[in-house]
């Protein structure tokens, strides 16, 4: 079974206060990197604690063909 790769954040790391959106190990945002948890995948809702940064990015990200 393939990893995914991109998603957000299924846990958030104890020095973070917002989850973040990951492609490759690195978020949309550009403020956490080498991140090699588990990821959901992108549901194009903005829910709990996500990153706003990183959700406009992924909306962004997703409406392109």
């Amino acid at each position: 079974m393939a990893e995914t790769k991109e998603g957000w954040q299924a846990e958030k790391p104890y020095s973070q206060r917002v989850y973040h959106y990951i492609v490759s190990s690195i978020s949309l945002c550009r403020k956490l990197g080498f991140y090699t948890g588990k990821l959901m995948p992108y549901t194009g809702e903005k829910m709990r604690e996500d990153c706003a940064e990183c959700f406009r990015r992924a909306e962004k990200r997703m409406a392109k063909p």
